[in-house]
Parts: structure tokens; sequence; C-alpha cells
């Protein structure tokens, strides 16, 4: 009776050991995933933290328990273990939009500009060109020092946001800056057509010309502006350093 005892406590452990073995990597996350959670519940935080990572160093690739515990980060405002989380999800899923965006959203207050930057123009690329995502670019664009790009995402903000002519302008005087004086010259032509009759857009269009060598429309510009304005002197000084350039070209 003792060998048939023990020959069926045997077969028992073989079978349990077998059922394990076929059980998957993804299977096996999944279940330290379950005494996860139950930790949770019973208050056990550092212990469930220790069962989500059992879980991604049993499936590597699984991205389950990098969101379960990403979340849980973000609940405890535990931003830079978060990062951890969500940098390896949009690793795993590289066009999941959703860990993108948290991506984003957690890097950019964090401070991690470059890193956020990166993330907000895969984002770009998969045609999540909203206003508020391309306002925030532009403005880390500005902090990080990178006027071209900062120029690209403020005129694709101005298109998807309607902007009005000031920003168009705001635009074109960035452009300016970077001698890239083709954009600037469009930018602030779309600033004069929401605008006409402001002259300090067409002030800025004469300023373009000049440094394009275009004299002569910039000289048109500057002394309509001058007679209608006489007592401008920021449009005299304006045309009179014209005079000197056209002097220096002659």
């Amino acid at each position: 009776m003792k060998t048939l005892a023990r020959l069926s406590l045997i077969l028992c452990v073989l079978l349990f050991t077998g059922a394990w073995a076929q059980e998957s990597p993804q299977q096996q996350a999944d279940a330290e995933m379950v005494k996860a959670r139950e930790l949770l519940e019973q208050g056990h935080y550092d212990s469930a933290v220790v069962k989500y990572q059992d879980a991604f160093k049993i499936a590597p690739n699984y991205p389950a328990p990098y969101e379960e515990l990403g979340k849980l980060m973000l609940e405890k405002k535990n931003f830079a273990y978060a990062i951890q989380m969500y940098s390896k999800l949009v690793e795993l899923r590289p066009q999941n939009k959703d860990y993108l965006t948290v991506l984003f959203s957690l890097t950019e207050g964090y401070n991690m500009f470059d890193k956020a930057l990166e993330t907000g123009e895969k984002l770009l690329a998969m045609g999540e060109a909203d206003p508020d995502l391309l306002k925030r670019m532009v403005d880390l664009y500005r902090e990080v020092g990178k006027p071209l790009d900062q120029a690209r995402l403020m005129e694709a903000y101005a298109v998807e946001s309607n902007a009005d002519a000031d920003y168009w302008a705001e635009i074109a005087s960035t452009w300016l800056e970077q001698s890239k004086t083709t954009k600037a010259e469009d930018a602030v032509k779309v600033a004069i057509e929401k605008d006409p009759d402001n002259p300090k857009y067409q002030n800025l269009l004469a300023r373009i010309y000049a440094s394009q060598d275009r004299l002569g429309e910039a000289e048109d510009i500057f002394q309509k502006l001058s007679d209608e304005s006489p007592e401008d002197q920021g449009v005299k000084d304006e045309l009179a350093q014209l005079y000197v350039q056209q002097g220096d070209a002659y």
C-alpha cells in the first residue's frame, strides 16, 4: 500500500509539473500578474511590484505587465519608473498611439525634452497632428533652441488651428532669423491675406525682400508706408538703410 501511495504521489507531481511545463511564458506571466493584483488589494504595494517584475522577466516581450505596472506607477506618481515602463511599451509596440501619448506627456513633464520631441515626432508621423500636440512641441523646440524645427511646427500648428495674422507674422520672423527667406515670404503673405491693411506685415515683407536683394520691391513698399505715415520714424530709418544697401549694390 505504501508503495502504491508513493507511486500515486509521484504520478501527481509529474502530472502537475508537466501541466506547468505546458504553460506558455505569457500564461505564466498572467499568473504572476494575478498574484500582483491580489497583493495590491491586500495593501502590499512593494510585493506587488516584485510580482509584476517577475511577470516581465518570464515574458519579456509581453506588454501587459509593463502596462499594468506603468499605470500603477502613474497612480503612485512615481513618474521616473512610469517612464521606464512606457519606454519599454513603445519599444514593444511602436505603433501604439496610446503608449506614445502617455510617454510624450511623461517625458515633457519630467523635462526630458529631447525624448519628448522624439516621441512627439513619432505621433506626428502617424497622423496625430492635433493643435495641442503641435503647440506643445513648438514650445519644446523653442526650449531646446531648435528654431528651424520650431518654425516648421509653428506652421503646422497655424494651419491646424487657423491661427491669426500675428501668429503667421511670428512664423515669418522666425524663418527670417534663420535666413529662410522664401519660407518667411510665404508666411508673411498669409498674414497679409488675413489682415491686408496692417502696415507691420507690409514692413516685414519689405524687410524680407531686402534680405533677398529685391531692393526695388522693398523700396516700393517702404516708400508707400512712408507716404501713408510720414511721422513714422521707423519706416524712414528702414528706407534710409535700404538706400545704403542699394548704394552698396551699385
